[in-house]
């Protein structure tokens, strides 16, 4: 009978180590997700359409992501928690529109962009993976 209970554990054992497994083979750490619209009007009632978001960090300001805002002119970034820490996130790192908006008859020099940095918004769990919802604090114009 010990070797039937010796075998059962063993299953189980495995069972569970592949089920952890198999979430760290998917890259499920949890989420960074950094949001923001970009607008065309101070007053925030026009999206900048199809500009151009960068995520930046460091002193070098290195390119970690980017994306493409909507019609509306909204971006979503997603970084995995596996391989980002959220605080150096927040304090090294800025997201930049770096086209030019021509939807928006902008007269941003080429040499300008628009600039915000980043702040916590809030931070969700779901099915055991955190998500942090980082913000756009306000897009301000750079040289």
């Amino acid at each position: 009978m010990a070797p039937f209970k010796t075998i059962l554990f063993v299953c189980v054992l495995i069972a569970a180590v592949s089920s952890v497994s198999k979430a760290q083979d998917l890259g499920l750490g949890g989420v960074i997700s950094i949001q923001g619209t970009v607008y065309c009007t101070v007053n925030g009632t026009v999206g900048a359409a199809d500009a151009t978001v960068v995520l930046k960090c460091g002193a070098t300001n290195t390119k970690i992501a980017s994306v493409t805002t909507t019609r509306a002119g909204v971006f979503s970034i997603l970084l995995n928690l596996l391989h980002f820490n959220v605080s150096s996130i927040l304090s090294n790192c800025s997201v930049v529109v770096t086209t030019p908006l021509a939807a928006c008859n902008a007269t941003l020099s080429p040499t300008q962009a628009l600039t915000s940095p980043l702040q916590l918004l809030k931070t969700t769990v779901i099915d055991n993976l955190p998500i942090i919802s980082v913000g756009a604090l306000g897009f301000h114009v750079t040289s």
